[in-house]
């Protein structure tokens, strides 16, 4: 298989694992909440791709699952810009600071769901008018997605030693 076809393929199970981990938000962990918030997938998703992968991959993987996560109805636009934020940061805090392996893609996993997750929470605070609660459901719905960001570590490193 030539090259160009591996990455391909590559992007192509990225993207079905990218549907996947959507399907299983809304399918199965909306309706399993765990002390009132629910299990996120797509932004340490993002992550784990950019700290595998690179910055540069990383962000183009986050803005595409942005616009998909954002037009899915589930996050506001703003998701477009975080998610893109946390797969180039993903992937340079892997590249420049640590090595690609399992501790340092989680570290870079948890940092990218809180960083996503509290900023969303804190522009939904200031635009409809909260308090610290929202952010406080943010940091928790974080806290409580990092055990499925472990999980997704395995499928996202098989898959990106398909593309080489």
């Amino acid at each position: 298989m030539k090259p160009r076809q591996k990455k391909s393929l590559m992007w192509l199970y990225y993207a079905l694992l990218t549907l996947l981990c959507s399907l299983l938000e809304t399918a199965v962990f909306s309706r399993l909440p765990i002390f009132g918030v629910r299990i996120v997938l797509i932004p340490s998703l993002v992550a784990l791709v950019g700290a595998c992968r690179g910055a540069d991959e990383g962000g183009a993987f986050g803005l595409l699952a942005g616009l998909f996560w954002a037009s899915s109805g589930v996050g506001s636009p703003a998701v477009i810009l975080l998610l893109t934020a946390a797969g180039c940061f993903g992937g340079y805090l892997c590249d420049a600071l640590l090595t690609r392996r399992l501790l340092s893609a989680l570290i870079a996993s948890a940092i990218a769901l809180l960083g996503t997750l509290v900023l969303a929470a804190m522009l939904h605070a200031y635009l409809h008018g909260g308090s610290g609660r929202v952010i406080f459901a943010a940091i928790l719905q974080a806290i409580f997605s990092l055990p499925a960001a472990a999980a997704l570590y395995f499928p996202v490193q098989a898959i990106g030693k398909v593309g080489g």
